[in-house]
């Protein structure tokens, strides 16, 4: 309860998996409401389930055993037993994985056994799905490819090198297109136009890797109707407290479907590149006043931001506010706002953070990594103009060109999947390295 609160996303499988190995008794398992999965999904956000959006064949699932094994007698769960069971089959993807995460899908399939049995193409795809990424060592990785967004930040790291750099990507382009969604997504319903963080069939679109793709389809100079048609989907995904969500609009109350400052920054970021070549240039103008206020409004007093999908494993309290707050501040510059309070004050704590070696960590006074130095730079590059801003620049830039001479590139825990599985990526120190040091190179150039 003290980690993921009112959010049951993660609680209840846990909680299925000790009482299937004997460990805790059924009664101490929360029922989930699964039967409301055979409602159409507007009901959802009314209802508020203790669920986030995407987790749909989690609820089921889980809600499934635990009623079986709690011997309920809940005559309405009783009787969508089998059409929620039917729409758990219908939604797994082609690849047999849902969400391309092998926890979700574990957790789903080792649900399902005890109450339909081995013989349904959920467990057949699901367990076909686990044997299949299975690492060569016995292990497997939390998810199973984010290619998707891994592409496009590269794009978006390579723009800052120069021009030149990006003409031999005409097939990244073109594979960024063919990964728009085309049709209504079967588990949060979401709207068509997006793209989610991988090519596979179980990628759920979301905010972050649509900005993401609208920036990089930007920088190789895209042009025509998806771009168009991801710019409506950002303007409609957008809360109404002005800040964006991962994947579901009004989805207040739970962790990973709340406003978050980072995606926010990242979704203003791309609706302002494309302000004068879409269609919805007033739209456009609308949510980024509104999303300007949302990041005023989650400011913290210190002046930094706290991000959603990332943290530390080293801050008190496992946020991130360096990778929040350097996100955020590349909003700014991009946007030409650098003179805001907002900014400033996001400026000035990013300096305070600096540790003495020229590096930064996930917060102040924690050690330096790769990445958060990284990102850092790339939050300061708006900003080197300013005396304190240049000092702590150029400091952070001799300490990653020392690790980079060093070969020193081992990627540090800094992703957040669900909510406390970290999880590390190796392209993360290369990406975010090239951006980091295209900007030093710039910065050095006077551009």
């Amino acid at each position: 309860h003290k980690i993921y609160g009112k959010d049951r996303t993660f609680v209840v499988p846990i909680l299925v998996n000790l009482a299937l190995a004997g460990k805790v008794d059924w009664g101490k398992v929360p029922f989930l409401p699964f039967e409301i999965a055979a409602l159409p999904f507007s009901f959802y956000r009314m209802i508020k389930l203790p669920v986030v959006s995407y987790a749909l064949p989690a609820l089921i699932a889980m809600g499934q055993i635990v009623y079986n094994k709690r011997n309920s007698k809940n005559i309405l769960k009783g009787l969508s037993k089998n059409i929620t069971f039917r729409k758990l089959r219908d939604i797994q993807p082609e690849s047999g994985g849902y969400l391309e995460a092998i926890p979700l899908t574990a957790f789903v399939v080792m649900s399902v056994i005890p109450v339909h049995g081995r013989d349904n193409s959920v467990v057949k795809n699901g367990l076909d799905f686990l044997k299949r990424t299975a690492r060569k060592d016995g292990s497997w990785a939390i998810d199973s490819d984010l290619s998707q967004w891994l592409t496009t930040q590269s794009v978006q790291a390579l723009s800052v090198t120069g021009k030149n750099t990006l003409e031999g990507l005409k097939a990244a382009k073109e594979w960024i297109m063919k990964n728009q969604t085309t049709s209504r997504h079967k588990y949060t319903d979401s709207a068509p136009g997006a793209w989610g963080w991988s090519d596979l069939s179980g990628s759920v679109p979301d905010a972050d890797d649509t900005s993401s793709a609208l920036i990089a389809l930007h920088k190789l100079g895209s042009e025509g109707g998806a771009a168009d048609n991801g710019v409506k989907w950002l303007l409609d995904i957008q809360n109404s407290d002005g800040g964006f969500p991962t994947f579901c609009k009004g989805w207040m109350d739970l962790p990973f479907d709340k406003s978050a400052a980072d995606i926010t920054a990242h979704c203003l970021r791309a609706l302002y590149m494309w302000k004068e070549k879409s269609s919805y240039g007033k739209e456009i103008e609308k949510a980024i006043t509104r999303g300007r206020k949302y990041l005023k409004k989650t400011q913290a007093e210190d002046g930094s931001w706290l991000p959603l999908w990332f943290g530390n494993h080293n801050s008190p309290d496992s946020s991130n506010k360096i990778y929040g707050t350097a996100r955020v501040l590349v909003m700014y510059r991009d946007l030409d706002l650098t003179a805001d309070s907002e900014a400033k004050r996001g400026m000035k704590y990013m300096i305070e953070a600096q540790n003495e070696d020229g590096g930064w960590g996930g917060s102040k006074g924690t050690p330096s990594s790769f990445e958060e130095t990284a990102l850092s730079l790339i939050g300061l590059s708006g900003f080197v103009n300013a005396t304190d801003t240049k000092t702590a620049f150029y400091k952070g830039a001799d300490h990653l060109a020392g690790r980079i001479s060093e070969g020193k590139f081992d990627p540090a825990p800094i992703g957040l999947y669900f909510q406390s599985l970290w999880y590390y990526e190796k392209l993360y120190p290369l990406i975010w390295g090239t951006a980091a040091m295209g900007e030093v190179l710039n910065a050095k150039a006077g551009n």
